[in-house]
This record gives structure tokens, C-alpha cells and sequence, in this order.
């Protein structure tokens, strides 16, 4: 980010982080995918064991603790899925700060004698 007293970025060296930063945003979209993916299995198999365990009479204590561990296991999916979001979300913001850059770049450019 560009502070008052700072020197402008050339318009390519603003491309140029303009690039980079799209690309991180790119991966961390991959990475978010992975994990929503992820969360979906994990969601399923717990209904699956959900499923098993309501369908006992009386439930089995291996199914309690199936249940229980795939619960457990969404949930550690949920988080991952969250975290994901969060970079995400970081990755977009610095990739608009950096097309703001290469916007004052260019008029920066464009006024220039």
C-alpha cells in the first residue's frame, strides 16, 4: 500500500503484484474447494453413522462412539473449512488493494508530462 511520502510503484511493478496477489487468490480458492469438499465426506458419513445409530435398539456403545468420532471429525472439517474461508477472503482483500495500487499507477502514469 502506497503511504503519503511513499514513491508510486511503477505501473508494472503494480501489474506485476496486481498478478501475483490474483494468483494467491487462485490458491487459496483451490485450497477453500479442497476443504469444502472434505467437510461435504465428512458430513455424509456422519449421517451415516447417524443413521446406524438411530436405527439400533438399543444403540451399541461402538456405534455411541462412532457416531461421537465422526461428529468429532466433522466438526475438525468445519474449522478447516472456515480457515480456508478466511484466507480466501484475505487473499481477495489484498488483491483489490493491490488493483487500487496499480490504478493510482496508471493515472499516476497517465498525468505524468
Amino acid at each position: 500500500m502506497v503511504r503519503e511520502g511513499d514513491q508510486m510503484p511503477s505501473t508494472a511493478q503494480a501489474a506485476q503484484d496486481v498478478n501475483s496477489k490474483a494468483n494467491e487468490v487462485r490458491k487459496a480458492a483451490k485450497t477453500y474447494d479442497k476443504a469444502r469438499e472434505r467437510q461435504d465426506k465428512r458430513h455424509e458419513r456422519t449421517v451415516e453413522a447417524y443413521e446406524e445409530w438411530r436405527d439400533a435398539k438399543p444403540p451399541t456403545e461402538a456405534q455411541t462412539k462412532a457416531l461421537r468420532d465422526a461428529q468429532a471429525r466433522e466438526n475438525a472439517a468445519i474449522q478447516d473449512t472456515n480457515k480456508a474461508a478466511d484466507a480466501l477472503a484475505a487473499a481477495a482483500l489484498a488483491l483489490s488493494a493491490a488493483m487500487v495500487e496499480l490504478s493510482a499507477a496508471m493515472m499516476a502514469a497517465s498525468a505524468a508530462p
